[in-house]
């Protein structure tokens, strides 16, 4: 940042500090891409809760919870389901994770991951408790479990995403 003006400067922090958000809609939009892999086609990784998890521990002031709100009624939106079932969830957890933030912030990726397997599930049965409410009867199982367990595989994938990310763009900078 050595040359810049500070308006560049600030505007660069500004950018740099909205990443956060941008993953989360990132990924949020790669949800929705038909991958038409066989067996796997309605099973879609559970990936904007993978950006809540993360961020909710490293970086929460940079994911409010009025954004994670707005992420979750444009995932409703786009998936047609009803508007405020992925808000809810995603600000649950959020909450959850924060709540517990301290416990997660000085430990090992794996306990963290650990932390996330436990997550996961408990978005998934929540999902799968609203959406079996309003259709009325029991939605089916298999498929919750089966994209849970992927999600929760998938997390190493995008948590060393992220720290990467946070580590070469989310430092403050000398």
């Amino acid at each position: 940042m050595r040359g810049e003006t500070p308006f560049f400067q600030r505007l660069n922090l500004q950018i740099r500090g909205l990443l956060p958000v941008v993953t989360t809609v990132l990924l949020l939009l790669v949800g929705l891409i038909p991958w038409h892999l066989p067996s796997l086609a309605m099973i879609t990784p559970a990936y904007p809760l993978i950006a809540v998890y993360f961020w909710s521990i490293y970086q929460p002031h940079r994911l409010p919870f009025w954004v994670t709100f707005l992420i979750g009624v444009l995932q409703d939106l786009l998936l047609g389901m009803p508007v405020g079932q992925a808000a809810l969830g995603l600000l649950l957890i959020q909450g959850l994770v924060v709540s517990q933030r301290r416990f997660f912030i000085a430990k090992p990726f794996r306990v963290v991951w650990w932390g996330f397997a436990i997550v996961a599930p408990l978005s998934a049965a929540l999902s799968w408790a609203i959406a079996s409410i309003l259709r009325d009867g029991f939605v089916p199982v298999l498929p919750v479990v089966a994209q849970t367990v992927v999600t929760v595989l998938l997390y190493p994938v995008f948590g060393g995403v992220f720290g990467w990310i946070q580590q070469k763009a989310l430092q403050t900078p000398q």
